[in-house]
């Protein structure tokens, strides 16, 4: 199956508007020194503006390119007044950071001195745009900053694909232990866990677990829907306990990111015995919130 453009851009409006819950409004500003001439979010604005007006040349300028996401720049013509319109909701939309800037994975609570923010560094943030609610990932290179679209690039692959992972993936690992995760299925999760070990403790993996099963199945849901990026070698990740993991596959290891709802969800893999597990970490630190 593939997907026109104008049905990438409902999906991408639908999956988000379903992803991101209210409490976003309550999540604190990091504080940022600097942020109205070094901040991404003029950047984000111009994103935003392009994207849903079509405007492919200007898209190519503020994205960082990566395998898979070209299509999502394909220009959809607008007619001249909701050019306009688009334009004056990307200038007024209010962003809010939902990630802090952070440098191979460290946290940079202000703007270092000198040249500004280090080539690599990311943030994340929430854009109340034209009726929903989007993540957008950034990241710096030596231009200036980029967009970062393999999350949405991996929202429109959940759309496309008919079946689920294969079994014996590592995303197929990922997504059944947070799946047993929440329903506080102990056995179930120990399937997926790296057995043994530092990664191997259930009792780590279930700490601040709730005494009961969210009962909606909106979380389970967001399992379903969370969009997942294999990290490549110059990709870093802090997991909940602190830790901080480089990206970069071998035959046996695996560092994989999804954004479940608005927050990052790392998970550090290996293949043991032909079948890839998770090493535990806490991770109802992310689903708890």
């Amino acid at each position: 199956m593939t997907a026109n453009p104008s049905t990438i851009t409902s999906f991408i409006l639908r999956v988000f508007a379903a992803l991101i819950a209210l409490e976003a409004l309550a999540t604190p500003a990091p504080a940022q020194t600097g942020i109205a001439t070094v901040s991404p979010e003029p950047v984000v604005r111009e994103f935003l503006r392009a994207f849903f007006a079509g405007d492919s040349a200007a898209l190519h300028r503020v994205v960082d390119p990566h395998p898979g996401t070209s299509r999502l720049l394909a220009a959809r013509a607008r007619a001249p007044e909701e050019a306009a319109a688009i334009a004056e909701d990307a200038q007024a939309m209010r962003i809010e950071p939902v990630q802090e800037y952070r440098f191979e994975g460290k946290t940079l609570d202000a703007l270092p001195p000198g040249s500004g923010w280090p080539v690599g560094t990311t943030a994340r943030f929430m854009a109340p745009f034209r009726g929903s609610l989007l993540v957008v990932s950034t990241v710096r290179r030596q231009d200036g900053w980029k967009i970062d679209l393999r999350w949405w690039a991996a929202e429109v692959a959940l759309m496309e694909r008919e079946a689920p992972p294969p079994e014996d993936s590592p995303e197929f690992a990922a997504r059944s232990l947070v799946a047993a995760m929440l329903d506080l299925d102990r056995e179930a999760a120990a399937q997926f866990l790296v057995p043994g070990g530092p990664g191997g403790d259930i009792d780590r993996l279930f700490a601040g677990a709730p005494p009961y099963r969210e009962p909606s199945g909106h979380l389970m849901a967001l399992v379903a829907e969370m969009p997942i990026v294999e990290a490549g070698p110059d990709d870093y990740a802090r997991m909940p306990s602190g830790r901080i993991v480089r990206g970069g596959a071998t035959a046996d290891t695996r560092l994989l990111v999804g954004i479940y709802g608005m927050f990052e969800m790392p998970f550090q893999l290996r293949r043991i015995d032909g079948r890839w597990r998770v090493e535990a970490e806490p991770y109802f630190a992310i689903l708890n919130r």
